[in-house]
């Protein structure tokens, strides 16, 4: 059996490297060393790792927890490691890493499930808490849901999921207060089949619309708000939950131009006009006295001229002054020291290659799936849209050390999930703020960055074919091709090459 070791919970940043003591293991700096036996002092990390690394040992062929080195590096057991400590536990009589009173992490999270989900009081019938139980036993992490089942909220929704209290049903859950704990049970249940799948981005969007709606005074003005969120807004980011990529970004934009219609609205009603009697001059005044987010009010008296609930109006384009872009040589530096610091997590050093070299946008990014990918013997290939393209030797094989080893969710193992970047929700994948966070901490302008990686392409190839292989609108590249200086009529008349 090869040695299954499970990676220790990640850290926020970077690992610790500072301190007055030095791991012995890992000769990493840090404050402070803990006992992994008598006589054997290791940093938190290292004993992390010791304590889930299981396999067979190469001295002994025995298989058992591994949590010893020998002197090439290979994981042993405790016995020819040397170690006095009982790793066994009490209960199942494994050797698995010790939580509490003796017993491992598993027999721990157990415990707790019982004392929160009760299953042996269900009947056959009504099985909910003993497959739920059974399914967090599961987890890569039991640690993580023993920590997970302190929190108050977390307690007492499980609970009344598991007598029948509250419904296992969206309506139900949709009812009560919604927060972060809320949140990741309804996507555990998602991921276990007990409810139903559906686009949170869409559905966070419906239940937001009546409640910025409500924050208009005027009842005329409340009315033409609705019916430009929901005939033209809604129905559009219903169409982008129907895709592959979901409504997260078509919501987002949408939330931006209903809030600006808002806020126009009200401030129509505090000078005592109507939306009908809105004229050119509050238009300009609108615009010129507040933040470039105004300008965005266009679309929704485009909607409301159309609708004869306005006259029409024109909102003028805003100019815009420059286009963020980093230098090139900056971008190709960027991508060699991602290449080759190995420091940061192969997660955000992937993700930002995507971004460095194809200019994929972050929302595009944390969606991928493992089927965007293709491990071949050669290497590995990567499509955005209908065809592969091969990736080069070092980031192939970057691509194949992040699959081998994506991080865990909390509540399920990783290889389970189908996304390339998986989230710390089940079935979900990381969220696109988190990443942008991440990426920014390694010190890339994602913006600007983008821009010139698009700039290059399309002066390398034609924009057609660019926005044919990376999934981009002729429109879009079309623009970048300008910035260059570039003409698609050299691209018609065979002379790109020129």
């Amino acid at each position: 059996m090869a040695t299954e070791q499970l990676p220790p919970r990640r850290p926020r940043g970077r690992p610790r490297d500072t301190g007055d003591k030095l791991c012995p293991r890992c000769e990493r700096a840090t404050t402070r060393l803990e006992s992994l036996s008598p006589g054997h002092v290791f940093c938190r990390s290292c004993i992390e790792t010791a304590l889930h690394t299981h396999g067979t040992c190469p001295g002994c062929t025995t298989d058992t927890l591994l949590p010893g080195l020998d002197s090439e590096g290979q994981s042993i057991c405790s016995d020819c490691a040397g170690y006095t400590r009982n790793f066994t536990c009490s209960r199942c009589s494994k050797e698995r890493a010790p939580y509490r009173r003796g017993l491992c992490e598993w027999c721990s999270l157990a415990d707790d499930l019982d004392s929160v989900l009760q299953p042996s009081a269900f009947s056959p019938e009504s099985a909910f808490g003993s497959a739920l139980r059974s399914h967090l036993l599961e987890a890569a992490r039991p640690r993580s849901i023993v920590r997970w089942l302190q929190n108050a909220q977390v307690r007492d929704l499980l609970s009344g999921l598991a007598r029948g209290d509250v419904d296992a049903t969206h309506e139900s859950l949709d009812q009560l207060p919604q927060n972060a704990s809320l949140a990741h049970i309804r996507a555990l249940l998602i991921d276990r089949g007990q409810l139903p799948s559906r686009d949170e981005a869409l559905a966070r969007f419906t239940a937001w619309i009546p409640m910025k709606i409500d924050t208009v005074r005027a009842p005329e003005s409340r009315d033409a708000l609705r019916r430009f969120a929901t005939w033209h807004h809604l129905r559009r980011v219903r169409m982008s939950a129907e895709k592959d990529r979901g409504a997260t970004s078509a919501a987002h934009n949408a939330k931006q131009e209903i809030t600006v219609a808002a806020n126009f609205l009200n401030w129509l009603g505090d000078r005592g006009t109507a939306l009908s009697s809105c004229g050119q001059e509050h238009i300009d005044l609108w615009v010129s006295n507040g933040p470039t987010t105004r300008y965005t009010v266009r679309n929704f008296l485009t909607y409301t001229a159309a609708s004869q609930l306005s006259r029409s109006l024109v909102v003028p384009r805003r100019t815009v002054k420059s286009i963020r872009r980093v230098d090139k040589l900056e971008r190709i530096e960027m991508i060699r020291r991602i290449l080759d610091d190995r420091s940061h997590p192969t997660s955000h050093r992937l993700a930002a290659l995507l971004l460095l070299i194809f200019g994929q946008p972050i929302t595009r990014i944390v969606s991928m799936t493992i089927d965007d990918f293709n491990l071949v013997d050669t290497g590995a290939q990567i499509r955005f849209s209908d065809d592969w393209i091969e990736l080069p030797p070092a980031i192939a094989k970057l691509v194949a050390d992040h699959l081998e080893n994506r991080a865990p969710t909390m509540t399920r193992a990783v290889d389970q999930s189908h996304y390339v970047f998986p989230g710390s929700r089940p079935g979900q994948h990381i969220h696109r703020d988190s990443l942008k966070t991440a990426l920014n901490r390694l010190g890339i302008d994602l913006l600007g960055t983008r821009n010139t990686t698009l700039d290059e392409l399309v002066a390398a190839m034609p924009s057609p074919l660019v926005a044919d292989s990376l999934g981009f609108s002729y429109s879009a590249l079309a623009q970048h091709e300008s910035f260059q200086g570039l003409r698609f009529e050299r691209y018609v008349a065979g002379r790109y090459s020129d």
